[in-house]
């Protein structure tokens, strides 16, 4: 069966999308993690505060651009183990 055919769907997508908005507003219910997430981003040279945007501009083209890109089918293998 063709992998890219059983991938992510929109509503997938968009609860993905949720669960790490929400994982990101969490944040800020801690000073240590909002220490933390500036700190670290800052570093990257990257505004904490973007995220949500980025969050929001995630498309599947853009998805199933990423994974056409990195996942290609002729290169897959299945490794099946067996107990001894």
């Amino acid at each position: 069966e063709e992998p890219h055919a059983r991938g992510l769907n929109e509503a997938a997508l968009s609860r993905i999308k949720k669960m790490l908005l929400g994982r990101f507003i969490r944040q800020f219910n801690s000073v240590e993690k909002i220490a933390n997430g500036f700190v670290a981003n800052y570093f990257k040279g990257v505004n904490l505060l973007d995220y949500p945007d980025v969050y929001d501009r995630i498309t599947m083209d853009y998805i199933k651009d990423v994974f056409n890109e990195h996942f290609d089918v002729k290169n897959m293998v299945l490794s099946v183990v067996k107990p001894v």
